[in-house]
């Protein structure tokens, strides 16, 4: 059975049957991870055939990669333009988070991942044809309190209507609302045809997409997926 790794900006979430998500930490060692997933154990976690890492995260992936041969004795798989099972022009500094999420499909698809960054890619029968970066929800949010004077932090909670009656009304309207409106603008300017599907993934995807105007599909396997598939691209 393989180890998925996914290693963003806030979260690490490792997956092995079932999944154990663990903060982002630059100070994390290999003893802290033998003991965060030790739970792993009782899974039968010497039965692992393969690891494979997907990281934005540089200093976190030479961590794993060390957990893994020392710990695991496994030789792993790292994402990238390289390993992709299909071949992509972009530039290597374009996320594996980006590229595993792309892998995890076929055929015409547009993926929104709603995350530190809201990212919305386009992919058609294998080739990629680009993707937008933009800030995500809490990004933003924390963003707008921590430059203004008069404006507190709040609950991120979707509000009951889109016209707020005090700041933190107005501030839930215009995290929630206009973050739905932002990714049905940006769908419109894609140039996909109508048979495109949209696949969204999470964090604040369960609140943000029943916003949204077109017909979102909510997939939060959709990374792991993605890993499974590059890692027998690679191996055969």
């Amino acid at each position: 059975m393989l180890l998925l790794v996914d290693i963003g900006n806030t979260y690490i979430k490792v997956k092995y049957e079932i999944v154990k998500t663990i903060e982002s930490d630059l100070n994390l060692k290999v003893t802290d991870l033998i003991s965060i997933l030790g739970e792993y154990k009782f899974l039968g976690v010497t039965e692992v055939s393969g690891v494979i890492i997907s990281s934005v995260v540089p200093k976190l992936t030479e961590l794993f990669i060390k957990y893994s041969k020392e710990v695991l004795e496994i030789e792993p798989i790292i994402v990238n333009n390289q390993t992709s099972r299909y071949e992509l022009t972009f530039h290597e500094e374009i996320g594996a988070d980006i590229i595993s999420t792309i892998n995890a499909v076929v055929g015409e698809n547009i993926i929104i991942m709603l995350g530190t960054a809201t990212v919305i890619s386009y992919v058609n029968d294998g080739i990629v044809h680009g993707a937008i970066i933009a800030p995500g929800v809490n990004t933003s949010v924390s963003s707008l309190v921590n430059n203004t004077a008069l404006l507190n932090d709040f609950i991120l909670e979707v509000p009951k209507e889109i016209l707020g009656k005090n700041s933190t009304e107005c501030m839930q309207s215009g995290a929630f609302f206009g973050h739905a409106a932002m990714i049905d603008g940006l769908i419109d300017r894609i140039s996909a045809t109508d048979n495109a599907k949209i696949i969204a993934m999470g964090g604040f995807a369960t609140k943000i997409i029943p916003l949204c105007n077109h017909d979102i599909e909510i997939d939060n396997e959709l990374l792991f997926k993605g890993l499974e598939k590059i890692y027998y691209h690679n191996v055969g």
